[in-house]
């Protein structure tokens, strides 16, 4: 293998080639964590074992097994040592060391030597002179695991880091545990009866003893086949595997092409795109990462922009749990910032599975690779819209209240959290992209988005959104309403005014005329979630309150009644007393579902009224209706009519405008 590479050079590398040779590869610190796991392990193992033997029955050597083609560029180079950045391959370079460790340390122990005093000697490159490095550094937070795991200290740590939080030492563990079980795993490797060795990692021992622990392991697997056949491994005798073989078949019989970007090659950012382009195995997300620190010429700068802006914007983002989740972090946040970014304008209908495609797109147009200030443009690309906008995706999803960004902590005033939960409670999802153009804006402190500005551009969204709701207007479609409104403004970039921000708003929200009417003639309670009507609820009584402020009306205490209710048997007299026509009934019944005949108490009383008469029920809702303004069209008739609902249903309309003014 080449010490430099002026341009672009693909040669066949295996283990043994890295262990051997004067070269040593690490892992950026931007890429990802080791994440693979036991359907992985198996699957390389058996790649070995298939391996095993360099001939086939008949004595006709195979061919060695092709892993894939690894990316690497150069980092530093002597006549000593040539270092390279593994930018693609880790998962499978560090598996295939963790498994050539795992055969190496059982060798020895059944020979009676110790793993840890053969230490990392053997995976390590140290000629005189140079300091000693690995052959293989992984990326910084899995870097001790891996040293441990290589320099044979499994014994004296496993009972610790045995948990799920290191799959390094799962991947170990689980290498060492086949080694243990001997020929009676191939049965399992080969075929499609897995589910005893992709369990492994997981299964527990209550005290391990680090001197016995593989056979702890195997009576707890007997102990499983015992209790439930077929999901552990019947008692006996382990034919041991031929550990010189499967060394030979890891170290030197699987094999990788290495494609080494040269100095005069184009940019390394394209060519992962390009082995990546179907993102196979990784989240949108992760591709975005390694194409943006890619593109990152300054080492130091990688190192800066990772440990002040990716570093703790993905630590904050994993630990996101947001109400109504509808996928993984990695997905959602990167479509919710394409939306927010206007790139429907752009691209057309975006899609949330082509997520890293179309930030490609955004970010080639954004900022061209051709241009000379191209470093200044992505570095003020990433500091001022990627970053803030991953910053504040959390309060934008209703999971935090605050913003952390650079080092420091931003409140979100308590007005615009409570529009944020109104709109969360409404239609979670959709409306998220607008709001972070709105806490983008506001974090980086642009002309006119103070506090106060934050609070009424969240309310025009909040308008629009509720108006949506209740007029039944498209709301399956806000995903896509959202879309074409950010396309029509500049996204994170350039200016914008609270006042500019309004206008799609303005222009798409239903008008009051529109509320009015669905108030009286829409069937609200059939057609809307019990989460969005209680939030109507709320800010109708927010509305309606003059001093002292709303009662909280939570969904979790409570739910909503019908006063006049769905079997209406009971109220038989009531209609006599009040000297009601069929047609009478027959237009209380059409309301039903309408918003005035539909009013919020808690759950236990809910279920008490359910269908009693219509004194009855007056008398439970006064007892608790702990001063809502909401009750009160219910409280002081003496009928319960259609005219008494039309009646209720225009004072909670004017309310609801009042509220939800339009944008």
């Amino acid at each position: 293998m080449s010490k430099v590479s002026e341009t672009m050079k693909g040669e066949q590398i295996s283990l043994r080639e890295l262990i051997d040779g004067n070269i040593c590869f690490e892992i950026p610190t931007y890429q990802r964590t080791y994440e693979w796991t036991a359907e992985d392990w198996r699957r390389l193992f058996a790649d070995v074992l298939a391996q095993e033997s360099p001939t086939d029955v008949g004595g006709k050597f195979k061919p060695k097994h092709f892993m894939g083609t690894v990316l690497t560029e150069t980092s530093s180079s002597s006549v000593k040592r040539a270092t390279f950045s593994l930018v693609d391959g880790q998962q499978r370079f560090v598996t295939l060391a963790l498994l050539s460790a795992a055969i190496r340390h059982r060798a020895l122990e059944e020979s009676g030597g110790d793993p840890e005093a053969d230490g990392t000697s053997w995976f390590t490159h140290a000629p005189a002179g140079i300091e000693p490095m690995l052959r293989l550094v992984p990326q910084r937070s899995d870097r001790m695991d891996f040293e441990a795991a290589i320099g044979g200290q499994w014994r004296d740590v496993i009972s610790a880091r045995m948990g799920n939080e290191s799959a390094i030492w799962q991947a170990y563990s689980y290498f060492r545990f086949l080694l243990a079980l001997g020929r009676d795993a191939e049965p399992m490797l080969l075929s499609a009866n897995t589910k005893v060795l992709d369990r492994l990692p997981m299964i527990s021992i209550s005290k391990f003893d680090p001197a016995n622990v593989e056979s702890q392991w195997i009576e707890k697997l007997e102990s499983i086949e015992a209790a439930r056949p077929g999901e552990g491994l019947p008692p006996g005798a382990r034919k041991p595997w031929n550990l010189t073989h499967l060394q030979s078949a890891v170290n030197e019989r699987l094999f990788f092409y290495n494609l080494q970007r040269g100095s005069n090659d184009e940019d390394t950012s394209i060519i992962f795109e390009t082995i990546n382009a179907s993102g196979k195995g990784l989240f949108p997300l992760d591709l975005v990462k390694n194409s943006i620190f890619m593109r990152i010429s300054d080492p130091a700068n990688r190192e800066e922009v990772f440990d002040k802006y990716w570093h703790p914007a993905e630590e904050r983002l994993s630990k996101t749990t947001w109400p109504k989740k509808r996928a993984p972090y990695q997905d959602v946040f990167l479509y919710d910032y394409l939306i927010g970014s206007g790139e429907h304008s752009r691209q057309g209908s975006l899609s949330q599975a082509r997520g890293y495609s179309h930030f490609l797109r955004k970010v080639d147009s954004d900022v061209p690779r051709t241009a000379k200030d191209y470093d200044a443009r992505l570095d003020t690309f990433l500091r001022e819209e990627f970053f803030p906008a991953a910053a504040v995706w959390p309060v934008a999803v209703g999971a935090a209240e605050s913003v952390m960004f650079e080092g420091k902590t931003r409140k979100v005033p308590k007005a615009a959290l409570s529009r944020i939960s109104s709109l969360m409670a409404v239609s979670a999802g959709p409306p998220v992209p607008m709001v972070m153009i709105a806490l983008v804006r506001w974090l980086r402190k642009d002309a006119g988005w103070t506090d106060s500005g934050l609070n009424t551009a969240l309310a025009a969204v909040d308008s629009y959104v509720t108006r949506a709701a209740v007029c039944l207007s498209g709301i399956s479609n806000l995903r896509s309403s959202f879309m074409v409104i950010c396309g029509k403004l500049p996204g994170y970039g350039g200016t914008l005014s609270v006042a500019e921000f309004k206008l799609p708003l303005k222009a798409a929200a239903d008008s009051d005329s529109d509320v009015r009417r669905a108030f009286l003639e829409l069937d609200l309670y059939a057609k809307m979630k019990s989460d969005a009507l209680m939030a109507v609820f709320r800010g109708i009584e927010a509305a309606l309150t003059k001093a002292g402020g709303p009662h909280a009306i939570e969904s979790e205490i409570y739910s909503i009644e019908h006063v006049f209710p769905q079997d209406s048997r009971r109220w038989a007299p009531d209609f006599a007393k009040w000297g009601l026509s069929a047609s009478d009934i027959e237009r209380l019944g059409a309301r039903l579902h309408c918003i005035g005949n539909l009013t919020p108490i808690t759950r236990p009383h809910n279920s008490s009224l359910r269908n009693k008469p219509y004194a009855e029920k007056k008398v439970g809702i006064k007892q608790d209706a702990a001063g809502l303004k909401v009750h009160k069209g219910i409280l002081t008739s003496q009928s319960w009519t259609s005219k008494q609902i039309d009646t209720r249903g225009k004072v909670l309309a004017e309310a609801f405008i009042k509220q939800w003014p339009k944008p």
